[in-house]
């Protein structure tokens, strides 16, 4: 396993902890480790080796908690994900709730 699939699969681990899922975990983990910090969700699905529906899941519990933001950059016809700045502080507010 590479240093980024090590790490993907550690912060899967470590935000299932913080009580999302681990795939969500997982996502937030690829999107820090990517070059820009963006994918869409086909994107991330095929990276992560998880079905379409269970990465829709996960994408649309870190967008209802705030963690990722959705959007679609000009000419483009898929929306894309980034994280939210205070992603920790965000994912740490969300455990106390």
């Amino acid at each position: 396993m590479g240093d980024v699939e090590e790490f993907v699969e550690e912060a899967g681990l470590y935000f299932e902890r913080l009580g999302l899922s681990r795939t969500s975990g997982r996502a937030i983990g690829w999107l820090l480790a990517s070059s820009d910090g963006t994918a869409d969700a086909s994107e991330l699905g095929g990276r992560l080796g998880v079905a379409k529906s269970s990465m829709s899941v996960a994408l649309r519990q870190l967008e209802g908690a705030g963690l990722i933001v959705r959007f679609r950059p000009p000419q483009e016809r898929r929306d894309r994900y980034r994280l939210e700045e205070d992603v920790f502080a965000r994912a740490f507010r969300a455990e106390d709730e």
